[in-house]
């Protein structure tokens, strides 16, 4: 018996034609082309992957980063797919490790939370301090760059700052560097740095929920930038833009003026903790366990069309679609505020007036099937029209107030018709050609909004059973052969 764990996706990396994912404590890889998953190893015996780092050098060499550990894997393909191989045991480390730079083909430099930077041997599984910044603080963030041929660690700090300083880490003993660069303005913790490509500018993310971009060399806040409502974890450059994400599970893209271009909500629940980014393409990565994948050089798979209702009536200018209902890809079936019932065709731009009726103002129910539309008033009335115009339109009177809810249900060969009433009384009435039989007539118990919200009819053993859900939560089961 095989089972899934379904866990956060707190790591991700793009590497050629293939997605790395970190859920848990393992790497689980999927094709960038079908989304299919293609591998999974376990790479870590407890630990939750937080981050990927390639190696400059050997580009199928990886570092992954779980916070007090970290652990070396290279992926080769061949004919029957991939390969992951563990090129290390697994490191402990007594602080959380931030990020980590290959320096040489087998040596790794790693920041940790203390703004200290080590030295790590994979292949000797040996470690060496080389590095500090004399601001000692505690570290929310921290990236690697290279500027210039010289090392440099952008940090967040505790204290709401950003430190960038340089990293020698070619000297015999352990060095004490002062701090390069800071740069104020936050008013909450660092949750990321990231230097721009051109080593020219950095971003900058926080508890104040705001992404700030700064100008390196003279230490300006060029931009500051608020959208997400919770926590900001990540921002990075893509091409002209910015994309970033927060607790809010919201993946936003700013354009280069600073303003949302695009507001994603494609993750269930809290947070999106992982981003990636490549030419035209955004990865992220939810607390829901999806990976969601969004290509911004195709078109975009919805096109807006913005109709307007046609204006027969000056006085009538304040009328407002009440109901919209799709009858296919050209038609869509709309209720007015004023009781004006139209059916709109797409590639002609026609606007069919099927009915109006002042009966149907300021309040209405619609239910769609087919090409039958069924609707409800204040008043108990319920009209059907047949928009093929098989048949006549048929009018009833249910009740003697309000309409709540209509629903339409087939079983077999036959339809039928719910109308939701006044203190729970539903009628089931059945459709007969061009007219409406009452089939079955109840009252639903007592609660405070008191009618069906959706229903199911089905025939067993000669029987044919009406299943009710209503607004309470309730669930209702009545025989319609028996009437009450």
């Amino acid at each position: 018996m095989e089972s899934t764990l379904k866990c956060p996706v707190t790591a991700l990396h793009l590497y050629k034609d293939f997605i790395l994912s970190g859920q848990g404590s393992m790497l689980i890889i999927y094709s960038k082309r079908t989304h299919e998953k293609i591998y999974s190893i376990k790479l870590l015996s407890k630990s939750r992957i937080y981050k990927f780092c390639q190696n400059q050098h050997l580009e199928n060499f990886f570092v992954a980063l779980a916070g007090k550990s970290s652990i070396c894997f290279s992926i080769v393909e061949n004919d029957n797919g991939l390969i992951v191989t563990l090129q290390s045991l697994e490191k402990s480390y007594n602080a959380w490790m931030w990020d980590g730079f290959w320096v040489t083909q087998n040596q790794i430099l790693l920041i940790s939370a203390h703004n200290t930077v080590i030295l790590w041997n994979y292949e000797s599984n040996t470690t060496k301090l080389v590095s500090s910044c004399s601001e000692q603080c505690i570290l929310y963030s921290a990236t690697f760059s290279e500027i210039e041929y010289e090392i440099y660690v952008g940090v967040g700090t505790v204290f709401n700052n950003v430190l960038v300083w340089k990293v020698k880490h070619n000297l015999d003993e352990h060095y004490y560097e002062d701090t390069y660069k800071t740069f104020s303005g936050h008013e909450g913790v660092i949750f990321r740095v990231r230097f721009h490509e051109n080593k020219k500018q950095l971003l900058s993310v926080s508890d104040d929920r705001s992404i700030r971009l700064w100008n390196i060399k003279d230490q300006n806040c060029l931009r500051i930038m608020y959208g997400h409502s919770a926590r900001v974890w990540d921002a990075q450059y893509l091409l002209d833009n910015i994309v970033s994400i927060g607790e809010d599970a919201v993946c936003l893209l700013w354009n280069k003026e600073g303003l949302i271009e695009k507001k994603l909500n494609t993750h269930k629940g809290k947070s999106i903790w992982s981003l990636s980014v490549s030419a035209g393409l955004v990865i992220t990565g939810g607390g829901d366990g999806s990976i969601r994948m969004l290509c911004l050089q195709h078109e975009p798979l919805l096109k807006k069309n913005l109709i307007k209702l046609p204006n027969l009536n000056c006085s009538e200018d304040n009328d407002f679609p009440r109901h919209v209902k799709i009858l296919d890809e050209t038609c869509c079936l709309i209720l007015t505020n004023q009781g004006k019932f139209y059916k709109y065709v797409q590639p002609l731009h026609d606007w069919i007036l099927i009915d109006t009726d002042e009966r149907y103002c300021s309040y209405s129910c619609v239910a769609l099937l087919d090409q039958m539309v069924a609707a409800g008033n204040l008043y108990g009335v319920i009209k059907v029209f047949f928009l093929d115009n098989c048949y006549p339109p048929i009018e009833i009177s249910a009740f003697d107030g309000k309409v709540y809810n209509l629903l339409w249900l087939k079983v077999a060969k036959e339809t039928f018709l719910l109308v939701c009433g006044p203190e729970g009384e539903t009628v089931l009435y059945s459709l007969s050609l061009s007219s409406l039989k009452l089939h079955y007539k109840f009252v639903i118990p007592y609660s405070r909004q008191r009618w069906v919200t959706t229903a199911l009819i089905m025939e067993h053993l000669q029987n044919m059973y009406l299943i009710c859900g209503d607004r309470r939560g309730s669930i209702h089961l009545y025989n319609t052969n028996y009437h009450l």
